[in-house]
């Protein structure tokens, strides 16, 4: 889960500011409670209870049916089955949205991309064009056997990216994205 990353970060560095998003509400609401439990400001840690693809739409997700497993492996193309009809309808949007709605792009200092969500790396990427223009983030980017890698390498190419695969024994230079067994 990629809060857990962004609370971990926020907490060694103090002069952090990290954005997080996630389509679970349990998800969102545990990460709030994780940051604030651990002292850090809302104005550092801020977590978005919506999620990030090429285009906009509603995602219903059902509420209540917290787990862990869940939590860490779930995809926006999933239909999540609950004995609870409850459910709540979670936007999705592009990330060049999200950032011109909410001025982010004035930030300043290094800025990383944690991206884990579950074959849906290109989609990210894709509205995320802007953003990493003018940001010129890091990328780290999980890549799964239902990834699209070379959609993943495609939406990077205008954009001068170098790719690596992170090792026991440190980063591996590669000349493409690929899943590493």
């Amino acid at each position: 889960n990629t809060c857990q990353f962004s609370v971990s970060a926020c907490t060694l560095n103090k002069s952090l500011k990290a954005f997080a998003f996630d389509i679970i509400p349990e998800a969102v609401s545990i990460s709030l409670n994780n940051s604030l439990s651990n002292k850090i400001s809302t104005k550092r840690f801020i977590i978005e209870n919506i999620g990030l693809a090429d285009t906009f739409s509603m995602k219903s997700v059902p509420v209540g049916t917290y787990s862990p497993s869940l939590m860490s492996a779930y995809a926006l193309d999933q239909s999540i089955s609950s004995n609870n009809d409850k459910k709540v309808d979670i936007r999705v949007v592009t990330l060049d949205h999200y950032v011109e709605q909410t001025g982010v792009e004035d930030l300043s200092g290094p800025c990383v991309f944690k991206l884990d969500v579950e074959g849906f790396e290109s989609n990210v990427l894709d509205g995320s064009y802007r953003t990493i223009q003018s940001l010129q983030p890091f990328i780290i980017c999980e890549i799964i056997n239902k990834s699209n890698p070379k959609k993943v390498q495609d939406a990077l190419k205008d954009h001068g990216y170098r790719y690596f695969l992170i090792t026991d024994i440190g980063l591996l230079h590669s000349d493409r994205v690929y899943c590493h067994k």
